[in-house]
């Protein structure tokens, strides 16, 4: 049992894995004791690589300003970790899968990921509820959401994003499906997003 990660300072970029599983209490302390180190130490960080469980996310203190790019991946996250991804002023992409965040409920506000252009959330089980307010994601341009079965609606917010190119949605229930086609309760916060995409869903 080991823990891969490189952080080769002259290419901006720390990846954390777990080849065996992901989710061993004692190991995610030490892990998250060596992340917080690391990223302190590795100021121009500007991609981010986790798929390991740490169950929480560093301060945002502890996050380098220059980040890019993260990908979190059977992160088993407890508490939602949008109120500290979205304080990164130069984030352009986000993609959390497979259990990244274990929680039912997750919020974007206002002013928050003022740069964000790609969002995944794929295989988030447990969400439930997806809160984003005006003025959030202002550049986003493309969203997927996959898997995430319990989720219950886009959020309200998605009208206000006004940048938002492309729809994907991926592996979700019919009654979702249904809110977003024409005539649906929630076409209206999707209506203006020229390229919506559905595949694999219910029927």
């Amino acid at each position: 049992m080991h823990l891969r990660y490189r952080y080769p300072q002259y290419e901006g970029y720390i990846e954390f894995r777990h080849p065996i599983f992901c989710g061993h209490n004692t190991l995610e302390v030490q892990i998250f004791a060596h992340l917080k180190h690391l990223l302190s130490s590795c100021i121009s960080v500007c991609k981010l690589c986790l798929d390991v469980g740490i169950s929480e996310l560093p301060e945002y203190h502890h996050l380098s300003s220059d980040l890019t790019y993260i990908h979190l991946e059977c992160s088993k996250l407890e508490e939602d970790p949008m109120p500290t991804l979205e304080k990164l002023p130069n984030l352009r992409v986000l993609e959390l899968n497979d259990v990244a965040f274990k929680g039912k409920e997750m919020s974007c506000s206002a002013q928050g990921f003022p740069k964000l252009e790609y969002l995944t959330l794929a295989g988030l089980y447990n969400l439930e509820e997806w809160k984003v307010d005006e003025g959030a994601m202002p550049c986003l341009r493309q969203l997927e959401i996959e898997g995430c079965r319990e989720l219950k609606m886009v959020p309200d917010g998605l009208r206000y994003i006004t940048r938002l190119q492309e729809l994907e949605i991926e592996s979700m229930p019919k009654m979702f499906i249904d809110k977003l086609v024409e005539g649906g309760e929630d076409f209206g916060k999707v209506r203006h997003v020229p390229s919506r995409i559905f595949k694999d869903c219910d029927e």
